[in-house]
């Protein structure tokens, strides 16, 4: 639990921190990944913490990569 509490305090503002804005949606998605991944893929020496952090991060710049493409077609 420390190594979250480290990572939470980061230099990152709380607004860029994917891991405090994740929703429950982002969890459940986050389960399903673990369910369906194979494990072997995860880069060795990794802990399952840094594997979540990267996935959400990825999560978050793609949702943000749609959400200019939906406002650039609106225009």
């Amino acid at each position: 639990m420390a190594s979250w509490l480290k990572f939470l305090s980061g230099s990152a503002p709380s607004s860029d921190n994917p891991i405090l804005t994740a929703s429950a949606e982002d969890n459940e998605e986050w389960l399903r990944h673990l369910a369906s991944r194979n494990a072997t893929q995860r880069k060795a020496g990794s802990s399952i913490e840094e594997e979540y952090r990267a996935w959400l991060m990825k999560r978050a710049k793609s949702r943000t990569a749609e959400q200019r493409a939906l406002e650039r077609a609106m225009r």
